[in-house]
């Protein structure tokens, strides 16, 4: 269990947290890990901070839009949550989320999934997302 913000955020001390990045970037997380950074994303900015999701399907929900609006290849990056500095905090524009405003070390991350665009059309991720799957067309 984590302190987030004068809340408790439930998750296991040893959970993972999934951050998405793209393709490009894995050779450098390998070597310097996840590294803080300010931007901005519709219209919201932030102060240097890495980013994570605390569910596989909200990681997915996230290179979802990433893939939408900005193009390129993602992937996944697990996380050690035990291994991440600092204190959690709760992402206040996605209730999935947390962020830490600091760095995280290569030694957290436990691994890399790419980003299986079929999942997408899947009854599981569609249903997360609030859509009814398609019926298929019955043959006439």
């Amino acid at each position: 269990m984590f302190i987030v913000m004068d809340r408790v955020l439930s998750l296991n001390p040893h959970a993972e947290l999934y951050h998405v990045t793209e393709v490009a970037n894995v050779a450098s997380i390998l070597r310097d890990g996840l590294k803080a950074r300010a931007g901005s994303w519709s219209g919201t900015s932030w102060k240097p901070r890495v980013f994570f999701a605390t569910t596989r399907i909200g990681a997915y929900e996230i290179a979802n839009n990433f893939i939408w609006e900005r193009k390129g290849t993602y992937v996944i990056v697990r996380v050690d949550s035990a291994k991440v500095p600092g204190r959690l905090r709760q992402d206040l524009d996605y209730d999935q989320g947390v962020w830490i405003p600091a760095n995280v070390p290569p030694e957290a991350i436990t691994g890399f999934d790419e980003v299986d665009e079929e999942f997408f059309e899947s009854d599981e991720f569609l249903g997360y997302m609030g859509c009814e799957p398609e019926d298929e067309e019955a043959p006439t």
